[in-house]
């Protein structure tokens, strides 16, 4: 099916102004998909801002983990994965927050740490 052009820019404004989801958007739309959303997001080049900040990267990450159940840690390297931010950067960032959150005698790690 075609993309009018009040579809685009329905789909701009919601995707960039709003902050809206590709589902979201589909749903509003009727007629189109999530993916047939992403593709034509990707094709005319419309990249959120957020999408390359490794401090909005770093903020998912801290949101993932903290958000963990607590039977069940999850690895900041793991976490980083899934957000798209480097284990480097990642530690780095970990380090920081940790550094300047941290109680005396709190332990280093109390998430799980996997590296692989």
């Amino acid at each position: 099916m075609a993309w009018s052009d009040n579809d685009l820019e329905r789909v701009k404004r919601m995707w960039l102004e709003e902050g809206k989801s590709a589902t979201d958007i589909a749903r509003a739309l009727g007629n189109k998909s999530r993916n047939a959303v992403l593709s034509k997001i990707n094709r005319e080049g419309w990249l959120r801002k957020h999408q390359d900040d490794d401090g909005a990267k770093f903020d998912r990450l801290v949101d993932i983990v903290a958000d963990a159940d607590l039977n069940k840690p999850v690895s900041v390297h793991m976490a980083a994965r899934l957000v798209g931010l480097s284990t480097e950067e990642a530690d780095r960032r970990w380090a920081a927050l940790y550094e300047q959150h941290a109680e005396p005698d709190a332990p280093r790690d109390y998430v799980e740490r996997r590296t692989a």
